[in-house]
């Protein structure tokens, strides 16, 4: 059996004596013989399966790697043909599209005073009030809708 000592084989591995020690303890390394000598042949098939196991879990890992590359790609293209069919648009313009309907209705609805103040204020009769109201407010409403129906057919 041909030992060496600790300092061989880290010059051997290309390592520090304190790494060698490291992989003695993490068990990557037999036990020395000796205080200070290795089993050579030992030393080196252990370093051989650790370095083996590596290279197997890098493999793994590369592979992992590629699998989430290629979905990536794929949600990526997927989402740009969506957005080529028109069926996907930037965010920006939605939130720009709801502000613009937001003040529409907004200034719609505060115009309603204006225009059937006069109007209530000559009735007398609570109901025939209440209808001028809702059929204010519903055309309000329905003007606004048809504006929001109109850019989704175009």
């Amino acid at each position: 059996m041909k030992t060496c000592t600790t300092k061989d084989l880290a010059l051997i591995y290309g390592c520090s004596v304190q790494y060698i020690g490291e992989m003695v303890k993490n068990g990557d390394l037999p036990h020395p013989i000796k205080q200070n000598q290795h089993d050579i042949v030992k030393a080196c098939k252990a370093m051989l399966e650790k370095a083996r196991a590596e290279a197997v879990d890098s493999q793994s890992n590369i592979a992992v790697e590629k699998l989430r590359l290629t979905k990536a790609q794929a949600k990526k293209a997927e989402l740009e043909v969506l957005e080529i069919m028109k069926t996907l648009v930037p965010a920006k313009d939605v939130k720009d599209a709801a502000f613009e309907s937001g003040r529409l209705l907004r200034d719609q609805l505060l115009n309603i005073p204006g225009r059937v103040a006069p109007i209530i204020a000559a009735e007398h009769d609570p109901k025939k009030t209440h209808a001028i109201l809702e059929k204010e407010i519903r055309q309000c409403l329905e003007t606004i809708a048809g504006d929001l129906v109109e850019p989704i057919n175009n």
